[in-house]
């Protein structure tokens, strides 16, 4: 039986960036081409304590094959933010 939804949960700490909804992103891919924003519960504070956030990855449940990815830009007008990420889980 396939499943009708998924949570993506982990912990991010980020420091030194613009706009965290600009700078990092968690995206989506069901064919290693395409991949697709999926919106983050919460975005940390540029202080470097780590937040828990979640996404909603219901839309990919039951998919056979759903890669997950973390990307990082840089505006290239500041300071190069960073943007750290652990306890990383799916249900």
């Amino acid at each position: 039986m396939g499943k009708n939804s998924a949570t993506l949960t982990f912990n991010v700490a980020a420091n030194y960036f613009t706009n965290a909804a600009n700078n990092f992103k968690v995206q989506v891919s069901t064919d290693g081409t395409t991949w697709n924003d999926v919106a983050l519960s919460t975005y940390p504070a540029a202080d470097w304590k780590f937040v828990t956030t979640t996404c909603d990855l219901s839309a990919y449940a039951g998919q056979p094959t759903v890669r997950i990815g973390f990307l990082y830009t840089c505006d290239g007008t500041s300071a190069a933010g960073t943007w750290e990420i652990k306890n990383v889980e799916v249900k």
